[in-house]
């Protein structure tokens, strides 16, 4: 199964909640994207929503589970959101399943880490091995190209190195 669905952009004052979960049958991949923006960069409305709460749970039936949880309040009275308050674009990545194997995870790890050390001003990621066969990836990002840029070449990369597939273009509106 591949995910990849547009960036959130949470408007001035909005309250967001999303969860999205996903169970893996034994011999099954996921690809499974989610990004959000600070707000709606444009109108200098950066991280002024009110509140976002946000889940991915990913279990594969053969054993193992991924679980991202997050709740960001930027406007709460603290720093906005830490370190990621420089950046206008936060997402996560993960590449999970049987489907891999230790050659096919390691080959796609380093490719994932070439492509961001490939924008080092423009995007800032980490890749590591979650409790489940796969890779996860987090990424922040200053610019909404950069994001889209690294998101499509990280696809190619993953459908070359699970199945010698091409990614098709993808249709945003």
């Amino acid at each position: 199964m591949e995910w990849l669905p547009d960036v959130t952009i949470p408007f001035s004052g909005s309250r967001y909640e999303q969860r999205i979960r996903a169970t893996l049958e034994p011999g099954s991949t996921i690809i499974l994207w989610d990004a959000i923006a600070s707000g709606r960069v444009a109108r200098g409305e950066r991280w002024a929503f009110a509140e976002l709460k946000n889940e991915i749970a990913i279990d594969i039936v053969s054993g193992g589970r991924v679980l991202e949880r997050y709740e960001l309040r930027p406007k709460s009275g603290g720093p906005p959101v830490g370190l990621a308050s420089e950046w206008d674009y936060a997402a996560s990545l993960f590449v999970l399943g049987e489907g891999l194997g230790d050659g096919g995870q390691k080959r796609l790890e380093q490719r994932l880490y070439d492509l961001t050390e490939r924008a080092p001003n423009q995007v800032l990621g980490g890749i590591s091995e979650p409790a489940a066969q796969g890779v996860a990836v987090k990424l922040l990002a200053s610019i909404a190209p950069a994001l889209t840029h690294w998101l499509e070449s990280a696809w190619r990369e993953i459908r070359r190195t699970l199945w010698d597939l091409a990614a098709p273009s993808l249709r945003r509106y």
